[in-house]
């Protein structure tokens, strides 16, 4: 990740306890997604799957979840998955 999206990626960790990170093939930008713990790679990926309209991208996105906690509350370990394709 570059300079401003590490930055951009531990602001919305600090308000946030999950983080999903989706690359799209050949191209260098990234979206960051935050959101409440339930927010994973999986579950957004999946989301993305019963949309007919976002389904067809499926196979150039690559979802990376990253949950580090936000450090105002008690738990905080690290957790990361890539998942990528149909």
């Amino acid at each position: 990740m570059v300079l401003a999206a590490t930055s951009v990626a531990q602001a919305l960790r600090s308000k946030f306890p999950a983080l999903v990170e989706i690359e799209t093939e050949d191209y260098d930008n990234r979206v960051l997604v935050a959101g409440s713990e339930g927010l994973t790679g999986v579950s957004l990926r999946r989301c993305v799957a019963n949309s007919p309209i976002l389904r067809e991208s499926l196979a150039i996105l690559s979802f990376r979840s990253s949950s580090t906690g936000n450090p105002n509350r008690a738990s905080g370990g690290k957790k990361s998955e890539r998942l990528s394709g149909p």
